[in-house]
């Protein structure tokens, strides 16, 4: 087994959750630090547990419901002291609470995980099973991945004074590493919301169960007060002592983004996604970002297939639900950075924000994973099907956004008439993907 890589079984059944976990691994980090073998039932889990050891095993709770509780037992049987950790829905947590006492790690709330908490979640849970040298190659494989995190990551202890912070906040913020010795991260708050961070932080420390969101404003030294949303959620560091990882986000400028959204009333009424005008807006925003930090962003362009012969027969009240599940559907399959909006009609947009190449095939994929999903899930006589093109802008070669969707647009018609591929466009170059 390669040391420098984390091993991981994930015991899931959902497709495109599956999809989800490898996507946020895969994109979420610069460097391959996680190798993730895959197993849709307890009997393929348990041959894969016979074939190779693994460092940390996700389980899902679903196998374990209709009283098949032990199935959690049955893997646990073979796991070879590897730890456990159940993924589970907010109502399957007394399942998940069950498996703890029966020797589980931990467990992990589903709308919890996201690219930045998943990784350092699994770094810790692995670094409390290794040996004494395995910790310290642990202990450089987290910071590897905090450190290539853009999102700000500090380490604190039950009082909130800092044992680690990620070079994000020295370097964007200002500071120096020496600026916090012995300080706490309430030095660094607003007065004003000290006092209700103090509480969720407080409930972050006493529950290991869940993670908990806080806002608060942090100052930026020589700047002044910014906007910062952080996740928390407790461990016990090595000496059983509860910490906290804090995982922290500047939205200063999506919170006036939002502001000036609400003032222009910018949202689509029927889907609640952003309008054309509310899409221009961000997407110029967004796109002056990415020319300043020479980053490429992708535009994707969907149209809902077959709408007017729904409406012509149906009528446009079905109409109007297939563009709320198509709406549901984008939003659910994309991030909450990227930008997702309905132009009219049954056209969508999306700009995605800080993606690989590599990654818009997985995205297209996930995306028809949950439309099968909603198709599989809704009662009507009609099936939900998108066809979509996709343009990469380039900031070297300025282009309007007008310009990029147009671009994009063609090739979504073009995808639409063979349903067969799809198209992204790469500067000056067209790579067709097909869709079996």
């Amino acid at each position: 087994m390669n040391d420098q890589i984390i091993k991981i079984l994930l015991i899931e059944e959902d497709i495109s959750y599956d999809i989800f976990i490898r996507s946020i691994i895969n994109e979420g980090i610069n460097i391959s630090l996680f190798d993730i073998r895959s197993a849709k039932s307890i009997e393929g889990a348990i041959q894969a547990l016979r074939d190779e050891q693994f460092d940390i095993i996700l389980l899902d709770a679903s196998f374990m419901e209709n009283g098949k509780e032990e199935s959690f037992s049955n893997v646990n049987a073979f796991a070879r002291k590897t730890p456990v950790v159940i993924l589970c829905e907010y109502e399957q947590k007394n399942i998940a609470t069950e498996a703890v006492k029966k020797g589980a790690k931990d467990y992990f709330v589903k709308k919890q995980i996201d690219e930045n908490t998943l990784p350092i979640l699994l770094v810790y849970t692995v670094k409390h099973k290794k040996t004494e040298e395995a910790l310290s190659i642990s202990e450089k494989r987290f910071k590897t991945i905090i450190e290539h995190s853009s999102d700000i990551i500090a380490v604190l202890d039950a009082n909130g004074n800092f044992n680690y912070t990620s070079s994000s906040l020295t370097r964007d913020f200002n500071y120096s590493p020496e600026d916090f010795v012995n300080k706490s991260i309430f030095d660094f708050i607003h007065p004003e919301d000290k006092e209700k961070t103090a509480q969720s932080y407080t409930k972050t420390i006493s529950f290991r169960d869940t993670s908990h969101s806080m806002e608060f404003r942090f100052y930026k030294n020589n700047e002044g007060w910014r906007n910062f949303e952080a996740i928390g959620r407790s461990i016990l560091d090595d000496t059983g002592k509860p910490t906290c990882i804090l995982n922290c986000r500047d939205i200063t400028e999506r919170i006036k983004q939002e502001e000036e959204l609400k003032k222009l009333s910018l949202m689509d009424e029927l889907t609640s996604l952003h309008n054309r005008r509310g899409f221009l807006t961000l997407v110029h925003q967004q796109m002056k970002l990415a020319n300043r930090n020479k980053e490429h962003l992708y535009v994707l362009f969907a149209d809902v297939d077959k709408l007017k012969w729904i409406n012509d027969l149906y009528g446009h009240a079905h109409g109007d639900i297939l563009i709320k599940e198509a709406a549901k559907v984008l939003k659910s399959t994309f991030r909450d950075v990227d930008i997702v909006a309905r132009l009219g009609g049954d056209e969508f947009a999306v700009v995605l924000i800080q993606t690989k190449e590599e990654g818009i095939d997985v995205i297209r994929k996930r995306l028809q994973e949950r439309i099968n999903v909603c198709n599989v899930t809704a009662n009507r006589p009609y099936r939900l099907s998108m066809s979509i093109g996709v343009v990469r802008y380039e900031p070297d070669r300025p282009t309007s956004i007008e310009e990029l969707i147009t671009q994009a647009d063609k090739l979504m018609y073009e995808q639409k008439k063979g349903k067969k591929n799809y198209k992204v466009l790469l500067g000056h170059e067209v790579k067709e993907i097909n869709v079996a």
